[in-house]
C-alpha cells in the first residue's frame, strides 16, 4: 500500500498480513499493513465570511488549502479562495463553501445580522 489512500469500500479498517510464497513452496515472506479510515476534515476555522456594515457586499476567504466552490445563496457561485460578493439587494442569504475533495465537511455561514431593508 506504501501509504497510498485505500478505497474504504474495497478494504475496511484493520490489520492485514500479505504472505508471498515462491513457486516451489520452499520460501515464504510476509508483510503487515494497518489500514485506518480518516474522519471528515473540518476546515470551518479556515473559512470565513464577513459582512460589510450597511452594505449588500460580503468578503469571503478560504485559507484551508482546499479548493472548492462558494455558493452565495442567490444562485451565484465562485471558485476563488478570497474575494467579495455583492448581492442585488438586502436580504438574508446562506453562504456555503464546499471543498472539491472527499472527506471535507462543507462550511455554512448564516449572517448574524439579518437585514431585510436598506439602511
Amino acid at each position: 500500500m506504501n501509504g497510498n489512500p485505500v478505497d474504504p469500500v474495497a478494504v475496511g479498517a484493520g490489520t492485514y498480513i500479505a504472505i508471498a510464497t515462491d513457486l516451489a513452496g520452499l520460501c515464504t515472506d510476509s508483510d503487515t499493513a494497518t489500514v485506518t479510515l480518516q474522519d471528515s476534515i473540518d476546515i470551518s476555522s479556515q473559512v470565513s465570511v464577513q459582512e460589510i456594515c450597511n452594505s449588500t457586499t460580503i468578503n469571503f476567504e478560504n485559507t484551508s488549502g482546499q479548493s472548492g466552490t462558494w455558493n452565495f445563496g442567490d444562485n451565484t457561485t465562485s471558485n476563488q479562495n478570497t474575494g467579495s460578493h455583492t448581492y442585488a439587494g438586502f436580504g438574508t442569504f446562506t453562504v456555503t463553501f464546499v471543498a472539491d475533495e472527499d472527506c471535507v465537511l462543507p462550511v455554512t455561514w448564516r449572517p448574524t445580522h439579518r437585514r431585510t431593508t436598506s439602511p
